[in-house]
């Protein structure tokens, strides 16, 4: 794992309540997820970013990731989504993800 994905991954799961033990890695996800993720799933996470009149569906609301999973944080999954290794048809292809290879 890449230092900016898990702090990715950390600061998105701080957008839905799960506690992180160091404020700078928060810091950093928080950086990274305003610059790649907010503009579809918003600054809240709640899937009403600037770019979503744009999109043909619906963008999620990561803030009840944990709720939609029997009060888990889908920690796995999220990064799998991130990192490219699970395909989202709204996130581009494996060929030319979204992010290009950023959070590899």
């Amino acid at each position: 794992m890449t230092a900016t994905l898990v702090g990715l991954v950390i600061g998105w799961a701080g957008l839905v309540g799960v506690a992180v033990a160091e404020e700078k890695v928060l810091d950093v996800g928080k950086g990274e997820y305003d610059a790649a993720c907010a503009i579809c799933h918003g600054a809240g996470g709640r899937g009403d970013g600037a770019y979503t009149s744009q999109l043909k569906g619906q963008v999620p609301d990561l803030t009840v990731l944990a709720k939609n999973n029997q009060g888990v944080f889908p920690f796995d999954r999220v990064y799998q989504i991130i990192d490219g290794q699970q395909e989202l048809k709204a996130h581009g292809s494996r060929e030319m993800p979204i992010w290009g290879r950023a959070f590899r």
